[in-house]
């Protein structure tokens, strides 16, 4: 397993050479991303509300209206009572 791993780290550290990366500068980059990850994700999301909020316009009434007729559907089977049962 030690072996392994002193092979796969020296395969590795010439890889990054002959690519002139350097250790601190990937582990640096690495962790700006970390930090900066947030702001990221929420500039994202600031640049979807205009979206959000357009379509609420148009979907916000459809779901209220298909509320309200389920609603009054199921007050009127409440108010109609049952047939009673047929005997043959």
């Amino acid at each position: 397993m030690l072996l392994q791993v002193l092979v796969a780290s020296f395969v590795v550290g010439v890889l990054l050479s002959w690519l002139d990366i350097d250790p601190v500068r990937l582990l640096s980059g690495a962790w700006n991303a970390v930090i900066n990850a947030p702001e990221a994700v929420f500039g994202a999301l600031a640049g979807l509300i205009p979206y959000i909020l357009t379509g609420a316009v148009v979907v916000v009434p459809i779901v209220a209206i298909s509320t309200v007729l389920k609603l009054m559907q199921r007050k009127n089977r409440r108010q109609i009572p049952p047939p009673p049962p047929q005997q043959p």
